[in-house]
């Protein structure tokens, strides 16, 4: 079912095998930022040593903001989220985003 899902896409977006080994550093650090959107910052942090991908290539900070946001949010911690989203008012702004005005 699958193979048939895949030809019926409008372009063949898959890498081949030799697109995959050509380019280890970006596979590696879409599998890193996978990890972190996820939250698990600790096996992020392993991956990232494990795999030699640079700092300088992936940093984890907007995803530890985003989750310390949604727990602040969950704990119905208004505050400091109203703080943020203050502090980051141009740039809610530019995504079009209506988080102040759902809090």
């Amino acid at each position: 079912r699958l193979g048939k899902a895949l030809d019926k896409l409008p372009c063949n977006t898959i890498p081949t095998e030799e697109e995959w080994k050509a380019e280890p550093q970006q596979i590696h650090q879409a599998i890193a930022q996978h990890f972190c959107h996820e939250g698990k910052f600790d096996l992020c942090t392993t991956f990232i040593e494990e795999s030699k991908l640079e700092e300088t290539e992936f940093t984890q900070d907007p995803y530890s903001i985003m989750h310390s946001i949604l727990q602040q949010i969950d704990k119905k911690n208004l505050d400091e989220v109203l703080a943020w989203s203050e502090k980051n008012s141009a740039f809610l702004l530019h995504r079009e985003s209506d988080l102040v005005f759902k809090i």
